[in-house]
Formats: structure tokens, sequence, C-alpha cells
């Protein structure tokens, strides 16, 4: 099914992964403003977060060497919540950039797809089938739209979260960044696993919408031949067939995602029980701090969320 779907005898073939990145280049270089400036109110964000962690565990240090009076913890408290505040509007005019980006993608990205249908011969486009381009023009376009309205902006706040962790995790203290390199390793694992099967589980997913969509189409359109020929109860099978196919590729990815999603939520659970370990022990050798202790949990927290 994957091979029939990647270059079909009758149909549109489906992209590779190098044109579609290819694609998401073109679109990206007129808009580069607009990345941008994404990625920066997303780093802003990012840093804004990183502080009000920092700033508490050394709250902590301060309180448990009693080398705080009522006004400085009123006063650092003051700070926290100031910074906590900046952080949610950084957040929100980022999640804004990069959503204004993200439909400013699926706009140019729906305009190139009617280009790209017109430009091509008439001939080509009635031999591959209404129920083809119908798919490709709705349920295709409805996942790019997906994509662009969520999956793009997320994409851009992870990376940066996520690396911006990293290393204020490393300044805070190396000894507890430890266990994110099992979580490194756990993800790295099942990711490469599901990346290496998905591609031809939703590709194959894809193409039994698009022949359903044919079958419906065509029986729809030939029903006075249907009936005058007395083809319903074929038509009818060939139909079940179709479904039946794209159930087995519908339980395929679910089970993809499932043991992606199990995977994941295993992982992000690792790292704040490591931190604990590693802390308690660390602090009875006098390695590190309460407080450090703290920031690096509530770093933990922080990429679980």
């Amino acid at each position: 099914v994957f091979a029939d779907a990647r270059a079909p005898e009758r149909g549109f073939p489906v992209a590779t992964s190098g044109q579609a990145m290819g694609f998401l280049g073109r679109m990206l270089t007129g808009r580069r403003a607009l990345l941008a400036w994404a990625v920066v109110l997303n780093v802003g964000a990012a840093g804004a977060g990183l502080v009000a962690p920092f700033m508490l565990g050394r709250l902590v240090d301060r309180v448990t060497g009693r080398q705080l009076d009522l006004d400085g913890v009123t006063g650092l408290v003051a700070i926290i919540a100031g910074v906590i505040l900046a952080q949610a509007l950084l957040t929100f005019a980022a999640r804004r950039a990069s959503a204004v980006l993200g439909y400013d993608l699926l706009a140019a990205a729906r305009e190139e797809v009617v280009r790209i249908v017109l430009r091509l011969p008439l001939g080509h486009v009635e031999s591959s089938g209404s129920g083809d381009l119908l798919t490709r023009i709705t349920s295709d376009v409805s996942k790019m739209a997906t994509a662009a309205r969520w999956a793009f902006p997320n994409l851009i706040v992870s990376i940066v979260l996520i690396g911006a962790t990293l290393v204020a995790m490393v300044l805070n203290s190396w000894l507890l960044t430890l266990p994110m390199l099992l979580t490194a390793l756990v993800m790295w694992l099942g990711g490469r696993y599901y990346l290496s099967r998905a591609t031809a589980g939703y590709v194959a997913e894809s193409r039994s919408y698009s022949v359903i969509n044919a079958t419906t189409t065509e029986t729809v359109e030939g029903a006075r031949t249907v009936e005058a020929l007395a083809l319903g109860d074929l038509r009818v099978a060939q139909l079940d067939e179709d479904t039946e196919v794209s159930a087995q590729a519908e339980r395929y990815t679910m089970t993809l995602r499932n043991m992606l999603f199990a995977m994941v939520d295993s992982s992000f659970q690792l790292p704040l029980v490591g931190v604990v370990l590693l802390g308690t022990w660390g602090h009875a050798n006098g390695w590190v701090t309460i407080g450090q202790i703290t920031t690096a949990a509530l770093y933990v927290s922080q990429l679980q969320g």
C-alpha cells in the first residue's frame, strides 16, 4: 500500500520527505521576518520562564540558611511575581506570533496547491479520478491546516524551551542534569522507532481515504449505470473492502501513537525522580544545595508541562 501510494498507477503521487522539506523551506524563505520575530519572542518567553525557578531556588537557600529577613523575602516574592507576569505576556505574544506565521504559511500553501492543480494537464487530472483530487483538497489540506496552526508553533516553542532549559540546568548544577541524559536516550530510541514506521503508516492511511473517496464519488456519479447494470452489490462490496483496508491502516497508526505516548510519558517521569534521588545524594555529600535541587525540579516540571 505504501509503495502504491508513493507512485500510484492511477492518481497523484505522494511527495517524498525531501520534497516536503524543500516546499516548507521555500515557504519560509519569503517569511524570514515573521519567523525571526516568532523565534525572538519564544526565546524571551523561555528565558523569562527560567528566571522564576532560579530565584525560587535562591530564596530556598537563603531561607534555610537564615540569611534573609521578612522584608527580603517579600521583595524576592514580588520580583518573582513580576517575572511570572512578564513570562505570561511574552508567552502570549510568542504564541500569537507563531500562530500568525502558521496561518500565513497555511494560506500560502493553499494557494500553491491550487496553482499546482491548475497547471496540471487536464487529461492527467481526469484520469486520476475525482476522489483522489477531492482527498487532496479536503483531507490533506485540513491536515496541513492543523499542522500550520498548532504543530508548527508548538515546534518552535518546544525547541526553544528545551534548549534554554537544558542550558539553565547545566548552569544550575551539572550533577542534577544527568537524569536528562536518560530521558534523551529513551526519547531518541522511541522517536527513531516511531518515525521509521510512521511515514509509511500515515501515507498508507491517507491513500486509503483517497481510495474510499474515489469509490464513493465514482459510484455516485455513475449511479444510473450502476443501477442499469445491477452493479450495486459489487460497488457496496468494493466500498466495504476499501473501508476495511482503511480501518487496518488506522489501527496501525493508532498503535504507533499509543506506543509513542507511553514512551513520552514514562521518559518525562524519570528525570524528576532522578533529580530527587541524585539531589538527596549530592546534598548529603555537600555537592548541591536544597535550592539547586528545587530549581532543577522546577525546570523538569516545566518541561513536563
